[in-house]
């Protein structure tokens, strides 16, 4: 199963739940709602990852494209502006220009 496809799964899933939940509201059975609060939260959980999964997929296009298009120029300048703009993008929050520190392949998160 494909990437694309195990979100559609989950987001088919979620409609399922949901329309459990809403069926044993709708009847008032209190043993079936009692039930159904695990599905809630399976739902609110894999919503919650799947929302997260979209938005890196975002972010990883635009650096994507940033990288592309800096290479497209080919202009044997000086990437060091371009580079700043790719950092931006992964982490907004970013100063203006920080200090760096080198970053062993050891620290990054798998």
């Amino acid at each position: 199963m494909t990437e694309k496809e195990s979100i559609e799964r989950c987001k088919q899933i979620v409609k399922d739940n949901n329309e459990i939940i809403k069926e044993a509201r709708k009847n008032g059975d209190i043993n079936t709602m009692n039930l159904t609060a695990s599905l809630d939260n399976d739902s609110i959980a894999i919503d919650t990852v799947i929302q997260a999964l979209e938005q890196k997929d975002k972010i990883i296009n635009k650096v994507y494209k940033e990288a592309n298009n800096i290479l497209w120029l080919d202009d044997s300048s000086d990437y060091c502006c371009a580079l700043w703009d790719i950092l931006r993008i992964i982490n907004p929050d970013l100063e203006e220009y920080p200090e760096l520190s080198y970053i062993d392949e050891s620290e990054v998160e798998q």
